[in-house]
């Protein structure tokens, strides 16, 4: 009886393996829903698949069941690193002020701010040309009717500004359109003006660290 119920368990155990191939046979019940195959055996080892919860006719043995899927395996060891992807879109710059609509210092005031097409904000790559256009005005001080003026901008943490859209006596106002390069170092760079009192533009070689009323806007360099 052992023997013969150990060949019947082998004869199981090679039906499982093959199982996809016996589903064509007549001789095949389908497994239940949740996969698990009913069968009986005999004393020379011999299968028989039935129903599920049925009994064995006569001289067989069983039933036995076993699962067509079986259990889950083991987790396997983890894979090696995927290679490094592409380089993400840059993030808007980051501002730490909160930035005056209309900048205004000593006599100068400054609107319709644009920086490369947006407002007061733009990423930008090192080195790069960086667009502003804005509105400028200035009054011209009732304490020296007869001093000549500047308006310059640039980068505030820089130790002299880079342009220099006015020279003259007297209250104007216009537009200025001129081109930054951005620093080649990553980081956040603030844009500012400052009011000078020189003879020239080309007088003009340094300027007092801008405040922050002074800013205009802020690039993040990549």
């Amino acid at each position: 009886m052992r023997r013969s119920l150990i060949a019947a368990l082998t004869a199981v155990a090679m039906l499982a393996v093959v199982s996809g191939a016996v589903l064509a046979g007549s001789s095949l019940v389908a497994p239940t829903a949740d996969g698990v195959f009913w069968a009986c055996y005999d004393n020379g080892g011999n299968v028989k698949f039935v129903a599920e919860g049925s009994e064995c006719p006569g001289n067989w043995h069983g039933p036995v069941q076993w699962n067509q899927t079986g259990p889950t395996g083991p987790q396997g060891p983890a894979g090696a690193d995927g290679a490094t992807g592409p380089q993400g879109p840059v993030g808007p710059a980051t501002a730490t002020v909160a930035f005056d609509p209309v900048p205004t210092f000593a006599d100068v005031t400054v609107t319709n701010i644009s920086i490369n097409g947006g407002s007061f904000t733009a990423p930008v790559v090192a080195g790069t040309d960086v667009q502003v256009e804005l509105d400028w005005s200035i009054v011209q001080p009732g304490w020296c009717p007869s001093c000549i003026e500047q308006i310059v901008f640039g980068f505030a943490s820089l130790a002299q500004p880079s342009v220099c859209v006015y020279s003259g006596i007297g209250s104007q106002s216009g537009h200025a359109s001129f081109t930054l390069t951005a620093p080649s170092t990553p980081g956040t760079y603030y844009i500012a003006f400052y009011e000078h009192m020189q003879y020239s533009c080309g007088a003009i070689t340094s300027w007092p660290v801008p405040a922050p009323n002074q800013y205009i806007g802020v690039v993040a360099v990549h």
